[in-house]
């Protein structure tokens, strides 16, 4: 098995990998799939998005825009980067207590009780070690011959 570091520099995306998803829509679809994958294959389950969707349901909304195959290279992107956010923090899988989407103003409060802006703090999700430490994370995905997703895994 090989982390996502190793991932990066051996597979390169390509535009059709990712469909008619614009910008926005790749970004929320990658956070949505990286939280999934860092809470083991469970949706996270707060704060709903601007239009009133939980994680789950944006998810779903999302993906009926992708095929099979579109939807697969996402999620294998993402779990990828979950394995590698988690071998970053030293952590794994059993040391995660929560992982919160967190992409917009006042979810952060919500989430941790730290009252701060976008701009203060632009994590995408927050993930919450067992022990309570946070680390909020900042995602982003490319559909260019980029490497495919770079993140800040800030504490």
């Amino acid at each position: 098995m090989f982390g996502f570091s190793n991932y990066i520099n051996e597979e390169k995306a390509k535009p059709e990998d990712f469909g008619k998803l614009d910008n926005n829509s790749k970004g929320v679809l990658h956070e949505l799939l990286v939280g999934y994958h860092l809470l083991g294959g469970r949706h996270m389950d707060k704060h709903p998005d601007a239009n009133g969707l939980s994680p789950k349901e944006a998810h779903d909304e999302l993906i009926k825009k992708l095929t099979r195959a579109q939807y697969k290279n996402f999620s294998e992107r993402a779990r990828k980067a979950a394995e590698d956010i988690l071998k970053q923090k030293g952590m794994t899988k059993d040391d995660v207590g929560n992982v919160q989407w967190t992409s917009k103003s006042g979810d952060i409060k919500r989430a941790i009780g730290v009252d701060s802006t976008q701009a203060e703090d632009d994590s995408d999700i927050m993930l919450t070690h067992k022990n309570g430490q946070h680390h909020g994370l900042t995602l982003k995905v490319s559909d260019d011959v980029k490497p495919i997703t770079l993140s800040n895994v800030g504490a």
